[in-house]
């Protein structure tokens, strides 16, 4: 059976599962046909596209009766004597929900249906000529088809394009330019513009018949052998490629700008394509999108599941996602969009960012409904009241004689589809329909006590709000309410409660008399009290079950006792009869629990109780109407919605009673729960005896409730045979070394301070309520005389906090307002944010940046910059993010943290947190998109990432980059000969003029800008260098143009915020420095003015003209800013914003403003100096315009170039003729005339190498060689062909030593690595890659493998100790042969740097943006192209990081440049002791892993094993003596005299380094004064005795052989101190420990070699090169002169002039560093000459010589690197 009958046979299946001619004998074949391609007429004769017939058939083809179908081919008339008829229309037949959707697998694939234009429009292209033109409208029925199969084309404009997702498809394609990338988008017409194309790379298939697999080919010619390798995933037969030659065309053309929304397109589909479909597509079409936005639209809370089968419908199931999508049958793809659109509508996870701003709108559409807010770091609190809802507090329940008065607070679960969210509810009673109304809702994110504190701020706030308006004061009876026994819940209202009256400037109460007074006014639910009893009641373990009635009966009398007495001898007889229940009663009888409660300790007045309901149930059943009402889980926003709606319903009943109309026939809801109370005891009978399960489901979730123990541990404690004492009993029991039992009356009166609080004191209650409100309030129901006035720090502090809790409604207008004008007369302080970790350089940049948006109103101009794309809520881009933040804190304002005059050093001053928040949220936004790198704490430059944040090419780039042109001339003198080369620029964020540059401006900021803005000033200033033009064979340069070239610079655009950040000596070199034959002393400050001219004057007053608004400073590492103000008065005023002080506000400095903000160097902190200056063009985007148009009048008519509507500029002049270059920003034009050459060439300065050259060119070839030598070579590299690496585990971080860690896995990765490491995987505290050795099964690090020059790893690897057990001196032999002939080494210049990175190599890394160290790469992302790093011990530099550096990033990496001679010339090269010389001195570096006791912590397989002998091991430090040897084996050292065998922490037989460090850990952390014991040499026994049991454990079942159980212990200990002993110096399994290789030694020695490599094969990057076009090294050293020569070859002879340095080496920084050398020389001297202080003598305890050569390696300290 062939593979297309069983690809027909199959799809049949699918389409017509129940037809038994599907499942009957495949049918015989049909004959193979010729088809011919005809076209495809409509009935009204108009050709509509083409159909595929049988050759010589005669047909008239009719129009498809649908478009866009694709189940299969168009209809054929088989007679030609009639016309056409039109098709006969039916109706729709209703879908069958329960079919599968099928998958058209026709081969080869049907093509798609199309209606040509008419008329034909003519072909402009080659591409076109020939293929029928249609439009998207007449594509398949007006849709894209991603199938889309056949020859024609259309054009589309940029919507379009993007509605159809760029054209995409679903077949396998490769996209390409065409014309080797020729073409532009900006071309006027289609023939000139950018074309590029799309190559279908076919199908794979099955060579099995039988099988039906359709693949997907992989793009890259790599994976798609790969794929062939593999076999198929049905069958695991071989795979075979179809290719297909359809390729596609997309032209774009006539964009204008910058702007792609002008651009035009034309697709051109390529032929039909001879294969079958793919069944996994890639992605979605837009109008699958569209139809799956639809669906979730209509089922907003669909989950995957139900949208995979279909959403219920009327009638049936409607379709399920594979109907919307061949991509949704994916139901991980299906959850994953269904995420998305919860994100956009900000309902799902996304920014802080997006949800606020979802919150200002939601605000904003609901004007009616008061949504206040509260966020900090980890509290977020959001309110909801209505005015309805505000009005119904303080009702008139004069009428009212039941216990219904207060208010019931309480929170509700599963309302939010946030699993921390609580809704929390506080309502009243409303005698109008006698039920309980809602009168605030909160969200909060937590049920802490700050929660709760916000929720009844604004609860206190809207019932005097309310009072206020009635004339009414404020009583007890107004605040008090009923709660549960919460403890978050109650300090929340006592807090509110003292927050809001310590506000009050007429309230004399201090804050203690304030909580005494808040604590009488809350009351206990009493029905939590009873359902607690009841569950005691029913605990056996607790309460026998013969007596639980009287338990029941006992337990639930005492809130109703009412003097102490009785209470007392209530709670005794209790705890007499029912002891193991006391714990449960302690809790209740926590005095702020059993004030809430019992009526003998209520602290509530008594008439105040009496009014109150007894329970929170109403509350509890307002939850539940809420839940059946709108539901539960509910996203953010529709949540507050569905509130809304409840409210709607509350607000209908009031209307419906108001009016008449009756809400309920009979009697009411509260009059049926009083007869059912009256008689059941209980308004729910059915709950009075529930069942299982509804008893598991009601347990609740013990939220104010009192703990009890499971059944799973009472069942424990039942089965113990030791008696069971309270925790008090036990306490005295221990304390009097008794044993005997207590009686009840001693348990009672003990002296307890936690089990005595429950004994009830007298309480004196006042009668009459006391006003609470301005006029008159005092402390309820105290008989104290007059409190006396609180302070006024108290008042003020009480009144931020208050307004900080309690932020007013959004009122945007209002609050920007504030922005355009201060008045200095009563504002002397602007907030902004404070100081926190290391926080000073977002500080500073943004208060630079919020000054122009804020005040001069930029903040409008720079939303309208940012595109739609990066506002997308669920993806906000880092610069929308940038916005908002600005916007956020517009909205806050600045009158509401406007404080009294306390003065400048005020202690009341609180930091305004809501613009902190602002600022930490936007730096997180920074640290997540990688936008900076580095912790968030980490040390940044100012505005750096604003740099990093503006994409290219954008809208938002010239809104802060000018643009520049520059004009390259050469000329030749000899000859005449002339070109010249414009390019265009976008300066970076900060540029600003070069240091030498100060003298040629005269230090003047507008005479530097006027050059740079004014044509006929820029072509006076000139500079010289030498010419770009270079000729090159093989990549190498061999010629150069002999000419002098001259540049001139120019700005094409200026940026409405202009940033300016002057290079100059001052900013880079120390003041007080001194340099000797130096020409820019440091006293040379560049001269900012108030405004800076671009252009004339005339200009300026159009407003193309900059005002100086903000300066930032810099100085002791850290930044400032000084910013102009506007201010009503028409002048300016300068404010100076230190976050480290005045809590971050902004403090304004007296003084005008020219002098305080503009010149070299203004007024400011002593030790700083200018770091940037902010710039703000007056006229905004209109100015730019203007400057834009008439630059380019100016341009034209000085040098005549045309930068008008193209991207690169042209030169307009018939004597320049254009020609080609390589640089797609760039033209290059030869100046013509007779008798004048357009090209010159001489030959290069430095020689080319000789010899074969390409991909695969082989320096290093090792034929020369002896046949020793190279055996040994082709030894070494034998092994290194292919890669096989196994990924090591890392060290835990819990913090926690009692919590137990994952058990040990049966077969860990046991490292033994060459660089000394033996550990198990699971304990390495750095994360690298390791292999494991085909022999002995041990892992190795790669990065420890170092003799290589790829990442390639060989599957059968073999390490060290098994390639060569016995002769070590081969790998040291074959590593010097390695280092010094360099085997194999690539011509490296042919690959980028990250495609020689691999872990092993020696590399060197920057530091401090300037000097480069080395250092061996241990680990590398490829990915994310970050590596960690192991700095080389000798780098001299105190500022360099050393050790361990994690997430260094690419751009901070090279390697040894091999042959590059431009790239080192422009590093510059930190101090450091070369890996030659440092070998000669070195020494033993300090085993950090073993001596210091935190560095790695106790595992819980160890802390389990040392416990039970902590007592032990304690007195076994302060007494040996008492121990005798057969308890403690390692007290047999104690007399030994020997200082090294005779001390028990020399042995380590048997255990891990890391081990040995956990011991160590526990030994500091369980036994008091370790350090102190350990100093004295106490420690030794403990030590070797703590060994002995971890090694007894470990090797437990081999000890124990044979032994007698009698002493099974001992000999086990005995045995384990003698393994300890002999197996010391050896691995954890007995043999010899392998010699400790020095990989860091290795990978910097080949480093070293090829860096200074002096020999004919580096070339001229061997001279002297590094540095030479950038600066001197740190110190000036000279790497290559006066060191140890790395060259074993022939030497080469360098040329001087190789060795010149380049136009911009930095001469200042070369006498600066000769002078931190010269210093530090002399420091070195006047130490070496001071009398040398006498050594301590070493202890025993401190000569661990022989001990460190024993153990591996230490393990550095990491570090990170922050630039």
């Amino acid at each position: 059976m062939s593979w297309f009958t069983q690809l027909r046979k199959y799809i049949a299946n699918a389409i017509y599962p129940n037809n038994p001619e599907a499942h009957s004998a495949p049918p015989v074949p049909p004959p193979a046909t010729a088809f011919d391609t005809l076209p495809l007429f409509n009935e009204n004769g108009i050709q509509i596209g083409f159909q595929r017939v049988p050759h010589n058939a005669t047909a008239q083809l009719n129009m498809p009766p649908a478009l866009g179908t694709l189940a299969g081919p168009p209809k054929i008339a088989t007679s030609t004597s009639r016309p056409p008829t039109a098709p006969v229309v039916t109706a729709p037949q209703p879908r069958n929900w329960t079919e599968i959707p099928s998958f058209d697998l026709t081969n080869p694939a049907l093509q798609t249906s199309f209606i040509p234009l008419d008329p034909q429009p003519p072909s402009e292209t080659q591409l076109d000529q020939g293929v029928i033109a249609t439009s998207l409208e007449n594509l398949n029925g007006g849709e894209w088809d991603p199938w889309v199969n056949g020859r024609f084309w259309m054009d589309l404009n940029y919507t379009e394009l993007l509605d159809t997702k760029r054209v995409a498809v679903h077949w396998a394609t490769k996209g390409n330019s065409s014309y080797n990338g020729k073409g532009s988008i900006h071309s006027p017409d289609i023939a000139g513009g950018k074309v590029r194309n799309k190559k279908c790379l076919g199908v794979l298939c099955c060579t099995n018949e039988d099988c039906n697999y359709i693949g997907r080919p992989q793009v890259t010619p790599g994976g798609l052998q790969k794929q062939l390798d593999d076999q198929c995933p049905s069958c695991s037969s071989a795979l075979s490629h179809e290719t297909c030659a359809s390729r596609s065309y997309i032209i774009q053309w006539g964009q204008v700008g910058n702007d792609i929304s002008t651009s035009q397109y034309r697709y051109i589909n390529g032929f039909a394509h001879t294969h079958s479909r793919i069944p996994n597509v890639a992605r979605t079409t837009s109008a699958e999108d569209k139809r799956f936005t639809s669906t979730y639209s209509n089922r907003p809370k669909v989950t995957p599941t139900q949208l995979m089968v279909g959403p219920a419908a009327p009638e049936g199931f409607g379709p399920g996602a594979a109907e919307l999508g061949q991509k949704f049958a994916s139901q991980a793809y299906t959850g994953y969009r269904l995420r998305q659109e919860k994100k956009k509508n900000g309902n799902g996870p996304t920014s802080a960012f997006g949800t606020f701003e979802k919150l200002q709108q939601w605000k904003q559409k609901h004007p009616d409904a008061t949504c206040k807010d509260f966020v900090s770091n980890d509290i977020v609190c959001i309110t909801l009241q209505t005015d309805w809802m505000r009005q119904q507090l303080m009702p008139d329940m004069s009428g009212v004689s039941e216990p219904l008065g207060g208010l019931l607070t309480d929170a509700a679960h599963k309302y939010w589809d946030d699993p921390n969210g609580r809704l929390i509810v506080t309502s009243i009673y409303s005698p109008l329909i006698q039920k309980w109304v809602p009168v605030l809702f909160s969200y909060a994110n937590g049920s802490t006590a700050a929660h709760y504190e916000y929720h009844f701020l604004i609860l206190i706030e809207s019932i005097a709000e309310v009072a206020a308006e009635r004339g009414i004061s404020i009583s007890d009876e107004h605040l008090v309410g009923v709660v549960d026994f919460s403890d978050p819940e109650r300090i929340g209202f006592q807090d509110a409660y003292c927050t809001y009256f310590l506000a009050q400037p007429n309230d004399p109460r201090l804050e203690e008399q304030l909580r005494a007074a808040a604590k009488k006014l809350l009351k206990g639910c009493l029905y939590h009290y009873l359902k607690a009893v009841e569950r005691i009641a029913k605990m056996s373990t607790m309460v026998d079950p013969n007596t639980k009635s009287e338990f029941r009966v006992l337990a639930a009398s005492l809130p109703k006792l009412q003097t102490p007495a009785e209470f007392h001898d209530a709670v005794l007889q209790i705890q007499q009869k029912w002891p193991r229940a006391s714990s449960w009663l302690n809790w209740w009888l926590n005095i702020d629990h059993a004030a809430m409660l019992f009526e003998c300790m209520r602290a509530m007045p008594s008439h105040l109780a009496s009014k109150l309901p007894e329970t929170t149930n109403p509350e509890e059943a307002i939850h539940a109407n809420i839940h059946r009402a709108v539901g539960k889980n509910h996203p953010f926003f529709a949540g507050l919605d569905g509130l809304l709606v409840v409210i709607k319903w509350y607000r209908q009943q009031v209307q419906n009673a108001q009016l008449g109309i009756k809400n309920h026939y009979g009697k009411s809801g509260q009059e049926v729960r009083k007869a059912l109370k009256a008689k059941f005891g209980t308004t729910h009978p059915s709950r009075k005896y529930p069942k299982a399960k509804a008893r598991e489901r009601r347990k609740g979730r013990n939220e104010g409730n009192p703990p009890y123990r499971p059944r799973k541990t009472i069942s424990r404690l039942r089965c113990s045979k030791k008696p069971i004492i309270s925790p008090l009993r036990k306490r005295n029991h221990l304390a009097k070394s008794s044993t005997h039992h207590r009686s009840s009356h001693q348990l009672v009166n003990s002296e307890s301070s936690t089990d005595s609080t429950y004994l009830p004191e007298s309480h004196t209650h006042s009668d009459s309520s006391t006003s609470l409100d301005s006029a008159s309030v005092n402390d309820s129901g105290s008989d104290a005389p007059p409190n006396p006035s609180k302070e006024q720090s108290t008042l003020i502090g009480a009144q931020q906090k208050l307004r900080h809790m309690s932020p007013s409604k959004l009122n945007a207008k209002s609050a920007e307002s504030q922005f355009h004008a201060i008045q200095l007369s009563t504002m002397h302080e602007l907030p902004g944010p404070a100081w926190t970790n290391n926080s000073c350089w977002l500080d500073s940049s943004m208060e630079a940046l919020f000054c122009p948006m804020a005040f001069y109103g930029s903040l409008a101009e720079f939303k309208s910059i940012i595109t739609t794309a990066e506002e997308d809520p669920s993806s906000p881009s880092p610069l929308y993010c940038l916005y908002l933040a600005f916007q956020f804190r517009m909205a806050e304002g600045i009158n509401k943290f406007q404080r009294p005059s306390l003065g400048p050093v005020s202690p009341f001053r609180q930091p305004a947190e809501e613009i902190t928040n602002i600022r930490d949220a936007f730096r997180k936004v920074l640290h997540e998109t990688h936008t900076v790198e580095g912790k968030v704490g980490a040390y940044q430059m100012p505005l750096g990432w604003l740099d990093n944040l503006l994409p290219n090419n954008s809208p938002a780039c010239d809104f802060f980059k000018p643009h520049s042109l520059q004009f390259w001339k050469c000329m030749h003198e000899g000859t005449g000969m002339q070109h010249c080369l414009i390019t265009p620029h976008i300066k970076p964020i900060g540029w600003s003029p070069l240091g030498r540059q100060w003298d040629q401006y005269h230090g003047k900021i507008q005479s530097w800008f006027s050059f740079l803005c004014q044509p006929s000033l820029a072509i006076t200033v000139k500079e010289d260098s030498g010419c770009w033009r270079k000729e090159t064979e093989k990549d190498e340069i061999v010629g150069v143009c002999p000419g002098s070239s001259q540049v001139i610079e120019l700005l094409t655009e200026i940026p409405v915020i202009l940033i300016i950040t002057p290079d100059v000596t001052v900013g880079k070199y120390p003041l007080n420095f001194l340099f000797a034959n130096v020409s820019y002393p440091a006293e040379k400050y560049w001269d900012f003015p108030m405004q800076l001219l671009p252009g004339s004057e005339a200009a300026a007053k159009k407003g193309v003209v900059y005002e100086l608004v903000s300066r930032i400073f810099f100085g002791h590492q850290h930044y400032t800013t000084h910013m102009a103000i506007p201010t009503t008065s028409k002048a300016k005023a300068v404010f100076i914003h230190d976050g480290m002080m005045f809590q971050g506000y902004s403090q304004h400095s007296k003084g005008k403003v020219a002098d305080l903000l503009a010149g070299a160097h203004p007024p400011c902190a002593s030790g700083f100096t200018t770091f940037s200056a902010i710039y703000k063009l007056k006229g905004g985007v209109d100015a730019q315009q203007k400057f834009r148009v008439q630059q380019q009048v100016e341009i034209k008519n000085t040098l005549d170039i045309n930068i008008e509507n193209q991207p690169i500029p042209a030169l307009d002049s018939p004597n320049w003729i254009p020609c080609s270059t390589s640089s797609k920003r760039s033209r290059e034009y030869n100046f013509t005339s007779s008798g004048v050459p357009t090209k010159l060439f001489v030959d290069a300065p430095f020689p080319t190498l000789d010899g074969p050259s390409g991909d695969d060119f082989q320096l290093g070839d090792p034929t020369y060689l002896s046949d020793d030598s190279e055996s040994i070579t082709h030894l070494l590299l034998s092994t290194l062909e292919n890669e096989f690496t196994s990924p090591a585990p890392v060290i835990s971080t819990d913090s926690n030593l009692s919590i137990s860690s994952s058990p040990l896995p049966s077969s860990p990765h046991h490292i033994l690595c060459r660089c000394g490491v033996e550990s198990n995987g699971y304990r390495e505290s750095i994360e690298q890659m390791t292999v494991q050795c085909a022999i002995c099964k041990n892992y190795t690090h790669t990065g420890c493998i170092t003799m290589r020059f790829n990442g390639q790893i060989p599957k059968h690897f073999e390490c060290d100790d098994c390639r060569f057990p016995e002769v070590q001196h081969v790998l040291r032999d074959g590593f010097a042969h390695f280092r010094n002939t360099l085997p194999g080494l690539r011509k490296q210049k042919l690959a980028s740097i990250a495609n020689r990175l691999f872990p092993g190599k020696g590399i060197l890394v920057c530091q401090g943006g300037t000097y480069y160290y080395p250092a061996r790469l241990i680990a590398w992302d490829k990915k994310l192209k970050t590596g960690t790093v192991e700095m080389w011990r000798g780098i001299q530099s105190p500022a360099a990081a050393r050790g361990i550096i994690d997430n260094v990033s690419l751009p901070d990496i090279v390697d040894g440049l091999w042959q590059d001679q431009d790239g080192r010339r422009t590093i510059q090269l930190g101090s450091y002791i070369r890996p030659l010389e440092e070998q000669i001195h070195k020494q033993e570096a300090e085993d950090d892993l073993l001596v210091n006791p935190t560095t790695v912590r106790c595992s819980s397989e160890i802390a389990a094993v040392l416990q039970p002998h902590r007592v032990l091991l304690m007195e076994l430090a302060i007494n040996p003596e008492k121990f005798s040897l057969k308890q403690v084996p390692a007290l047999a050292l104690q007399n030994s005299k020997d200082l090294i065998s005779g001390n028990a922490t020399y042995y380590t037989g048997g255990l891990l380094a890391t081990q040995v460090a956990e011991i160590n850990n526990w030994i500091h952390t369980k036994i008091p004064m370790a350090d102190k014991l350990d100093i004295n040499m106490m420690l030794r026994p403990t030590i070797g005795h703590a060994r002995t049991l971890v090694v007894a454990h470990l090797f437990r079942s081999e000890f124990m052989g044979d032994i007698e159980d009698g002493t099974l212990e001992q000999k086990v200990l005995e045995k384990a101190w003698k393994r300890l002993k002999d197996w010391t110096g050896r691995t954890t399994t007995g043999k010899p420990r392998p010699k400790i290789v020095d990989v860091n030694f290795e990978a910097i020695s080949l480093l070293d070699k090829i860096m200074f490599d002096e020999s004919e094969r580096a070339g001229a990057a061997g001279n002297h090169q590094w540095g030479l076009d950038i600066g001197p090294h740190e110190l000036a050293w000279t790497p290559q002169i006066n060191h140890h020569s790395v060259t074993t070859d022939k030497r080469r002879d360098g040329k001087d002039e190789e060795t010149l340095h380049g136009k911009n080496y930095d001469f200042v920084a070369e006498q600066y560093e000769m002078e931190r050398a010269k210093e530090r020389r002399n420091n070195q001297q006047a130490r070496s000459k001071a009398p040398k202080r006498k050594k301590p003598e070493v202890t025993p305890a401190e000569d661990t010589s022989k001990e460190r050569k024993e153990r591996p390696t230490r393990n550095p300290k990491r570090t990170r690197l922050h630039q």
